[in-house]
Formats: C-alpha cells, structure tokens, sequence
C-alpha cells in the first residue's frame, strides 16, 4: 500500500480521459479501506501519471482451499486476488482472479481459467466503486456469497457447487439462507462515528439545525359584546322598506338577450 496520491480532476488530461479519470477515483476509493484483515498492493500502472490498472489483494481470512478424500474442507488464511481494468473500463468490466487456490463454487478451480471468480461484475462501472468490490471478494471468499444452484447467472465451477449442496450445506458447514459462512471477521474496522467520503462530484449533505422549541404562554383574547337597538321598520324612514319581507335595491341593469333584465342584489 503506497501513500495516497493528489488527482487534478479538472486538469484538461482528466477531462480529455474518463478512462483515467474513473481509475484514479478507484485507486483513492481504497484508500479508504481500514482493516486488519485487507492488505492491498500496485502491481501494474497506465498512463504519464502512473495510474494503477492492476491490483493485488491479500485476505487474511479462513476460507475453504480444497477437499479431503472424504470430503471435508481444507482451509486456508491468506488469499490473493487479482483485479484488472482493461483499457474499456468502465464498459468492460474488471477481470478478477485468484492467485491461490480457492474452493467455491463461483471460482474457476481448475483448467484454463483457473481462479476466475464469478463476482457479476457486469454493471460495475455504474453501480460501485473498487472499495465495494474489494469487500464483495471478501464476502465470497468468506461463503457469506455463492451462488450453487444450476439456474442464471450459473454456478463458475459445478464441481465446488455441488459439493456445496449435497456435503457442505446438509453439514452445516455453510448455508447462507441460515447465514452460516466459514468466517464472520468484519473485512472492515467498522466505526459508527462517521461513514464512507463522499465522491469528489458528490456533495456534501450538510444536517440542518434542528429548530429549538419555546415555551409560549397562551393568548388571552377579551371579547365585548355590545347590544344595539334594532330599528323596527317604522322607525325606518326609508320609502322603500316593506316590512316583513327581504329588501332588494336595485343596483345596476344590464341586458341579457330580448326584453331581459338581470338585476344584481345587494344585502343589507
């Protein structure tokens, strides 16, 4: 593991070269990887600025390296895993290999591709980052993910997947629909005081303050209620108020077709 690189994304060479651009964001996503268990190293670079396009992994973790004559596991604690971006990254996805030997189900075991590993990386450039596909070859290396059954996307090797359904999950050796897996050791220190970096294009959400309460004291509304007289219709000295009935005044007339007179009502 080297020391942690300064990248100009809005130099000309990173606007002129996403490629590049995308490698450089991936190398600085592993820096954030704080484990005890996840060793990383550079093995080849691109490019004037030396990007690194090829890595190696080491996991320190149990997981399953072969079977015994009578079919139990052999285990092993230390795994390398080799990551490479070909030159149509993001488009194509990265090849991932193991450098020893592996015994699952979703990693080629033997022949011309052995230690291909099976990861579905198809969507990677668009869906995550190294840092998370780093931690995906942790889970599979660990059982926590495999993929058995003879339906898409296809177990990688049918020798280790069916060892699996037929010896190693009637056995309770592991089972991830009981959540079973060869070892549980966090691939990450996991600090809850704080979460990942966001990305460089990615802003910051900033909490708003929350709103302080205040005690208000209630208000007193004072209501008067005033009694007037009422003014009986003889007292009313106007000509045109008929008692007993509603008073209309005649306030505007307008015409609305032939011989018709819409007249307007106003309260009183």
């Amino acid at each position: 593991m080297s020391s942690k690189p300064t990248y100009d994304f809005k130099s000309d060479f990173f606007k002129k070269n996403p490629f590049y651009k995308r490698l450089a964001k991936d190398h600085l996503s592993l820096f954030e990887i704080e484990s005890d268990v996840v060793k990383w190293e550079v093995v080849n670079t691109r490019g004037a600025l030396k990007i690194p396009c090829e890595y190696h992994f080491h996991f320190y973790i149990k997981s399953i390296v072969g079977t015994n004559p009578d079919l139990s596991p052999v285990f092993g604690k230390h795994h390398i895993a080799k990551v490479t971006f070909p030159p149509k990254y993001p488009i194509e996805p990265p090849e991932l290999y193991m450098q020893t030997d592996l015994w699952h189900p979703n990693i080629k075991s033997e022949g011309k591709y052995k230690g291909r590993i099976c990861g579905n990386t198809k969507g990677f450039g668009l869906g995550y980052d190294l840092y998370l596909l780093v931690i995906r070859i942790g889970e599979i290396l660990q059982f926590k993910q495999y993929h058995s059954e003879n339906t898409p996307p296809f177990p990688e090797d049918i020798k280790a997947a069916r060892w699996v359904l037929e010896y190693a999950e009637p056995n309770g050796i592991v089972n991830k629909y009981k959540d079973i897996a060869i070892d549980d050791t966090p691939l990450v220190n996991i600090d809850y005081s704080k979460d990942r970096k966001p990305a460089d294009n990615e802003p910051i959400k900033e909490e708003p303050p929350r709103i302080k309460s205040v005690d208000v004291a209630p208000r007193k509304v004072e209501t008067k209620i005033i009694e007037e007289p009422v003014i009986s219709e003889k007292e009313n000295k106007k000509p045109d108020a008929i008692p007993g009935k509603m008073k209309i005044n005649i306030v505007a007339k307008k015409a609305a077709g032939k011989k018709k007179i819409v007249i307007q009502k106003k309260n009183k």
